[in-house]
C-alpha cells in the first residue's frame, strides 16, 4: 500500500527561497497566489510534526531544496539549520530531473517544511513541478522477530540467536 501524500498542492506557496550559498531565507515568507506566474522563486509549504522523518519526491527543473524550521522563524534573513539540497541543484539553470528524492528529519521543535522547487531561470512551468511533489512520512519496516533456540552444543546447553 502506498503511503499517503501529505503535501496539498492547493495550499498557497511562499514567495521565498533557501539561498544556495548560506541557507538564508532570501525574502519574506509571504504567501503567493497559486495562479501568480510572476513570482521569481517559490517554496511549497507544509505543516509537519516535529522529529518525524519525511521523504520528498517529484519532478524538478532547476531547484530542489528542503528545509524544516519553526514556522515563527520563516522570515527573510533566517538561516535554515536543517536542510538538504539535491546533489544536482547547483544553483544554475541546469535541469535536475524526474523522480528525484530527498529525505529529511524535522528538528524537535520544527513544524514547517519548505520545499524550494522553482526559480524563474528554469524552463518548466511551476505548476507542472508543483503538481508532481509528493511528501510522505518515513515509516521503516519493522525488524522480523528474533527466534531464540536452545540446543545442546558440545555437551553443554547454549543459546543461539537466529534471525
Amino acid at each position: 500500500m502506498d503511503a499517503a501524500n501529505l503535501y496539498d498542492p492547493t495550499v498557497q506557496d511562499y514567495n521565498t527561497y533557501i539561498r544556495f550559498a548560506n541557507q538564508i531565507i532570501g525574502s519574506p515568507c509571504t504567501k503567493v497566489e497559486t495562479s501568480d506566474s510572476s513570482v521569481a522563486n517559490r517554496c511549497a509549504a507544509l505543516m509537519i510534526a516535529p522529529g518525524k522523518t519525511y521523504i520528498v519526491t517529484g519532478n524538478f527543473d532547476n531547484r530542489f531544496r528542503v528545509g524544516t524550521l519553526k514556522s515563527s522563524n520563516c522570515k527573510a534573513g533566517y538561516v535554515v539549520q536543517n536542510y538538504v539540497f539535491d546533489p544536482l541543484d547547483n544553483n544554475d539553470a541546469s535541469y535536475i530531473g524526474d523522480n528525484r528524492t530527498l529525505t529529511i528529519t524535522a528538528g524537535d521543535d520544527h513544524d514547517l517544511m519548505l520545499i524550494g522547487y522553482f526559480a524563474n531561470t528554469g524552463s518548466i512551468p511551476f505548476t507542472t513541478i508543483r503538481n508532481s511533489i509528493v511528501v510522505t512520512e518515513y515509516n521503516p519496516e519493522p525488524e522480523p522477530p528474533v527466534t531464540v533456540k536452545i540446543s545442546p552444543c558440545f555437551g553443554w546447553q547454549g543459546i543461539f540467536i537466529k534471525r
